[in-house]
């Protein structure tokens, strides 16, 4: 199967994925059609913990501290010869969560960085069409089917979840009478939404 290569955005549109963006709420639910051919990004701050899933989930320490997770969306309408206009949404995240050390059982912070493309189409044929490319390209861009009234917040914290690390540790840690034998990273089952991730590709 060929993929043709869509066309980049116009460069206004490039210009404005760099330039300042007016703080947008990451409550609201989305036009995901609307968005893309406006071409206007979107960016935002919201605290950590208002991602109640993600604060909750295994390995993530109890009590967070007064972090913030910032985000950017850049919508686009892209052409390729032969198709139809594609939608897509470029999306950035950056927050320091604390996790629980999987070797001492102590916190230990990390920094979750998101930067990852989606293609949304309108059919369930079309998003299998489109997967199968994404597959056979070794490519990391997600396709996902069109809905209306996209949730962002939720959006975004399944982006956070599945950026969460398999098994966190400290860099330096060290636990007396510990020896490579017994190190309880041994045999870790995997992140179950990475997994997911790695299903939805298959």
């Amino acid at each position: 199967m060929t993929m043709n290569r869509p066309s980049s955005p116009p460069e206004s549109a490039s210009e404005s994925a760099t330039g300042p963006v007016p703080e947008a709420s990451a409550t609201q639910r989305l036009d995901i059609s609307v968005l893309c051919r406006q071409g206007q990004p979107l960016a935002g701050e919201l605290p950590l913990a208002q991602l109640r899933r993600l604060c909750t989930y295994r390995g993530v320490w109890p009590e967070q501290a007064a972090q913030t997770v910032t985000w950017r969306l850049v919508p686009s309408v892209r052409q390729a010869p032969g198709d139809a206009d594609q939608l897509w949404v470029d999306m950035t995240l950056h927050t320091r969560i604390a996790l629980q050390c999987q070797r001492c059982l102590e916190r230990t912070d990390a920094v979750l960085d998101v930067s990852k493309a989606f293609r949304f189409v309108h059919t369930e044929a079309e998003l299998d069409r489109v997967e199968a490319v994404f597959d056979e390209i070794d490519s990391d861009d997600e396709a996902l089917l069109l809905e209306p009234g996209w949730p962002l917040l939720d959006w975004l914290e399944d982006e956070l979840i599945l950026a969460l690390p398999i098994a966190p540790r400290h860099d330096d840690c060290q636990i007396a009478g510990h020896t490579p034998s017994d190190d309880p990273l041994a045999g870790l089952k995997p992140n179950p939404f990475a997994v997911l991730e790695k299903l939805k590709k298959s």
